[in-house]
């Protein structure tokens, strides 16, 4: 592997003195050498720090585990060629395509496909995943190449390889996956509209001015592009416009008959050579003035090295430019490098079965960046596309990525002249079809169809970072989602069971019990609680007795193991047994999913198992409080508080168990504490009220069974059988 690294290494200065004079700036040999040195240092230091003690010998540090199992390097080399060849036919035309989207030049991006390959294949660590100039960091990258130039894009570069290595350091990365898959895929779907829409000029033919800026709102670099295209309308070009019309439709027929293959390559070629048919410098047999990238950015040569302008410089010369902005730029490429990094690592992972360590993978996308940013290229990502042909074409090890960076080299050094002949009008085509591909048109009809409100916030996510920015819908969604999130977790999800009538026990001696509907207790406690603070009492209590009757007569006839009408606790002024106590008339709306009715113990005797489900925290910890109230009402002996299923505890959640368990006490209702976790029983042992109720009373129960029977006490036969023992 120490020798895969000095290949970089060597690749990298011999690309710098082969770049011809055309290059955008001069290189600094010695900054680019002491770099790519650092990158190695690095890379090699880690992969033996991070290698078991006993895997450190010469011999066993060749060995490496691939989805055949065990193998040598020599033997992984020669499986991996082809998806690695497979993967530079699409790998060339996308980024190609993904430099001009970007604002630099396509050479930058095949640059980046190639350092990116040859940094991440060495020391990444997904067998599958492939590093590379990006769609999802398109309009990121848009953004800051019209104000500041493509000569900031290395600096982004360098200060993102500085953010995903405090990110590692922090394991911030696991915080990063913390959104919906509606969100993510908002944030896809407007990566496929700034890309789409940026390639209008391309497509058409135009000769668009300056994108337009509207005074008073800042909007997306690619929503002003658009306008200023919009504007030139007037200048389309027949040519262009119907060999992109054409080339698509012949890609998308192509991809319906068979989608298993990648159509951009093969039209790239055909694309490329029929712009040399019709370019007079070329062989010009067809007279069709048809716009080429030669006539853009003139013959493309290769380079993979380029000099860094001065970050200062740059800034001054950028209209409002500022090193602030320049950082928040740098974390949005971090966010987002990140997300598609481990997304396509982890789909990788979950279709080959093949782990994956994500700490060591974000490594090898940290040095990527430092890489391509010390080497003047742009910021690069794990790209799904890419990394799925990797996979389906029979990839083993991450030397395929490797193989491939090295690939896209020799490509580049061979044929870019060639590729100067590719139509603008093919450009276009091929990446709107890639952002027509890129769209998850099924999730998108399954959450119209089925979720609507998650597709309204999918699209939400969509157009605001389209207009605004990435970051700014990304941020704006996860809020939304959070906010939706906490007010269900706020509703305080639990599981509630009284004990059945006469305290019967099953086989293994715990009660039976009852189930009720938590929620839907919460339901008519909020009906209840609205109608005494608009009526008076007396016209209450009538209103109770008639609804109750009204929720009797529609619940009947659908028995079921869950109350249907949790008024439990209610009791007729009607209806009394023939010791004149009060009966609830509610009990037969217990019953088995057989019919078979179930009746709970009378008042003064009932025993609640209330099971708390998820965490308790400040947003449910009030709503677990009030419903333990409307227990009290129903006239407890005991109550069992199951705490197996509570991950963690805030102060506010312990606050609220707290009250629970003094409310408990106050009403002389025995409380009983059932399997709390052991995180959560060193916080509890940290407060006061709960040393002292551990002192007093031994209320703390490993198992749930055992604090049921602890508190429904001994059946009765077992205390007839010890009265006739002792008046015997």
């Amino acid at each position: 592997m120490a020798a895969t690294a000095v290949l970089i290494s060597a690749a990298s200065l011999v690309c710098a003195h082969a770049a011809e004079a055309d290059q955008p700036l001069p290189i600094n040999g010695v900054v680019v050498a002491v770099g790519m040195a650092a990158v190695v240092a690095t890379g090699v230091g880690l992969m033996i720090y991070q290698t078991p003690k006993d895997m450190r010998g010469l011999s066993k540090m060749f060995k490496v585990k691939t989805l055949n199992g065990i193998e040598s390097l020599q033997q992984v080399i020669v499986p991996n060629l082809l998806p690695a060849a497979t993967v530079t036919l699409v790998a060339v035309p996308l980024s190609l395509a993904l430099g001009i989207a970007t604002g630099a030049t396509p050479m930058t991006a095949i640059a980046t496909a190639i350092m990116g390959g040859l940094v991440s294949g060495s020391f990444g660590d997904s067998a599958f995943n492939v590093v590379g100039p990006a769609g999802a960091l398109v309009g990121i990258l848009m953004r800051f190449t019209t104000t500041y130039g493509a000569e900031v894009l290395p600096w982004l570069s360098l200060m993102s390889a500085c953010m995903i290595t405090v990110t590692i350091f922090l394991r911030l990365h696991e915080y990063c996956m913390l959104m919906p898959k509606a969100v993510f895929e908002g944030f896809t779907v407007s990566v496929a509209l700034t890309i789409g829409f940026g390639q209008t000029d391309f497509a058409l033919g135009l000769q668009p001015g300056d994108p337009l800026k509207m005074e008073g709102l800042e909007l997306s670099p690619g929503i002003g592009k658009l306008a200023a295209s919009i504007k030139a309308l007037g200048t389309i070009q027949a040519s262009s416009t119907i060999f992109f019309l054409v080339g698509f439709t012949t890609m998308y027929v192509l991809f319906k008959i068979k989608p298993s293959i990648p159509w951009m390559v093969p039209f790239a070629f055909v694309a490329c050579f029929i712009g040399a048919l019709c370019d007079e410098d070329a062989l010009g047999l067809i007279p069709l003035d048809l716009p080429n990238l030669r006539s853009k950015y003139g013959y493309l040569s290769f380079w993979a090295v380029q000099g860094l302008k001065p970050l200062t410089q740059i800034v001054a010369e950028a209209e409002g430019g500022s090193y602030g902005e320049l950082l928040m730029g740098a974390l949005s490429v971090t966010i987002v490098a990140v997300l598609e990094t481990l997304i396509s690592a982890q789909i990788a992972k979950n279709r080959s079965k093949m782990p994956y360590d994500d700490v060591k993978e974000l490594q090898g996308l940290a040095l990527s960046h430092f890489a391509c940013g010390i080497c003047g290229l742009m910021p690069p990502t794990g790209v799904f596309v890419r990394t799925s042909v990797n996979l389906s074409t029979g990839a083993t090890h991450k030397t395929s990525q490797f193989i491939q960076g090295f690939f896209v080299l020799v490509f580049a050094t061979v044929a870019m002249r060639f590729v100067s002949y590719i139509p603008q009008g093919g450009i276009a085509a091929i990446l709107v079809m890639s952002c027509f591909r890129m769209v998850p048109w099924g999730y998108v009809q399954k959450l119209l169809n089925e979720q609507k409100w998650h597709f309204g916030l999918l699209c939400v996510v969509a157009l605001v970072c389209w207009i605004v920015d990435s970051v700014s819908g990304l941020v704006v969604g996860t809020m939304i989602a959070l906010l939706v999130t906490g007010k269900e977790t706020a509703r305080g999800h639990a599981e509630i069971s009284i004990t059945a009538a006469g305290n019967k026990r099953l086989a293994d001696g715990s009660p039976e019990m009852i189930s009720i509907d938590a929620l839907a207790v919460d339901k008519v406690d909020f009906a209840r609680k609205a109608k005494e603070d608009s009526e008076s009492e007396s016209e209450e209590d009538s209103s109770e007795e008639s609804e109750l009757e009204a929720s009797l007569a529609s619940a009947v006839p659908n028995y079921s193991h869950m109350a249907y009408a949790p008024e439990f606790d209610q009791f007729s002024r009607q209806e009394s047994d023939q010791f004149g106590r009060q009966v609830s008339v509610t009990a037969d709306l217990f019953a088995h999913q057989g019919k078979e009715r179930l009746t709970p113990t009378v008042r003064g005797d009932r025993v609640f198992l209330y099971k708390f489900l998820g965490q308790l925290d400040f947003l449910a910890g009030d709503r677990h409080v009030d419903r333990v109230q409307g227990v009290l009402k129903s006239g407890p002996k005991a109550v069992v508080l199951a705490m197996q299923n509570v991950p963690w505890v805030d102060p506010d959640g312990l606050e609220a168990l707290r009250d629970i368990i003094a409310m408990l006490d106050d009403n002389h209702v025995q409380v009983y504490l059932a399997c709390p976790r052991q995180k959560v029983t060193e916080v509890l042992e940290k407060e006061a009220w709960y040393r002292e109720k551990i002192d007093i009373d031994e209320f703390v129960y490993s198992t749930e069974k055992s604090a049921l029977i602890s508190a429904v006490g001994k059946p009765q036969s077992s205390l007839d059988t010890n009265a006739n023992l002792v008046g015997a």
